[in-house]
């Protein structure tokens, strides 16, 4: 496991419910930070609030691009504690200026009264997958050897990655954290899958991408150290924007989180004579 990303991913205490993260430095691609990171600071920080209980869910808002290079901050919010469940926002900032917004809730799970969940998709194992590099230092398998940065590539909306870390934290919200990271990664290249002409090696440089808002909602507990298959779907691209869906899976089909994506697909163009570089929405 990449000692960079948990290093990133570890909480400074400033002050009550006051946290900062490092920079996390060659981990952003540009020299921006990319949303799944972010989504996993905030998380982190606000579950901070109440060290009793884990992520049920966080919801992330990135309204202004990050830095890979400088520190950030996020405070945290908590809007009500109880027994079971814990709720509150969470607020990242970068040189003094709001950059990102989530809200979050934890929860302490409590015994099964009624128990279903969606079945494993009829996916090959990681040891049929595709084996990949990766930026964050997962252990990374696409599954049928999809080529997603192919713009000649034309095929259904639909991608599975399988994924580890061999050497995970033992605690278990900075594994929550890291699954929510690794959640955001592909769906924008999923949304570009149909469409002929388009392919994940253009992004930044002919088209516009990027995250505007993620949630995830955790069902299960896991084991990073085993594989996980991330299985997604773009399910509407248009209007300069594009949605997806996902699941992720043991290897022996237990669902342990869901999640969605919104986005921006757009053609790349210059800025706007005074416009803010920063923002993005």
């Amino acid at each position: 496991m990449s000692d960079r990303l948990v290093e990133a991913l570890r909480p400074i205490g400033i002050a009550p419910n006051r946290h900062g993260f490092r920079p996390p430095g060659a981990l952003g691609a540009r020299g921006i930070v990319f949303g799944g990171h972010l989504l996993a600071q905030l998380a982190i920080a606000s579950a901070r609030t109440d060290g009793d209980k884990a992520i049920s869910s966080i919801h992330g808002i990135f309204g202004r691009s990050v830095l890979s290079n400088a520190p950030v901050e996020v405070e945290s919010s908590p809007l009500a504690r109880g027994r079971t469940y814990t709720s509150g926002g969470a607020s990242l900032s970068q040189g003094g200026v709001e950059r990102a917004r989530g809200l979050a809730l934890l929860n302490s799970p409590g015994r099964h009264l009624i128990r279903h969940h969606a079945e494993l998709p009829d996916t090959p194992g990681p040891e049929h997958a595709l084996p990949v590099e990766d930026l964050f230092g997962r252990e990374t398998r696409i599954v049928g050897g999809t080529d997603r940065s192919d713009p000649e590539l034309e095929q259904p909306a639909l991608f599975g990655v399988w994924f580890r870390y061999r050497q995970a934290p033992a605690d278990a919200v900075v594994g929550q954290a890291l699954v929510a990271h690794a959640s955001a990664s592909y769906l924008i290249p999923t949304a570009l899958l149909p469409h002929r002409g388009f392919g994940e090696s253009m992004v930044h440089k002919d088209i516009s991408t990027g995250i505007l808002a993620h949630t995830i909602s955790f069902h299960e507990p896991f084991d990073l150290r085993g594989w996980l298959l991330i299985a997604q779907e773009s399910t509407f691209t248009g209007h300069g924007n594009a949605y997806g869906e996902g699941r992720v899976f043991t290897e022996d089909g237990r669902l342990v989180a869901s999640f969605s994506q919104e986005s921006i697909v757009r053609h790349a163009s210059p800025p706007r004579p005074g416009s803010d570089p920063d923002r993005v929405l």
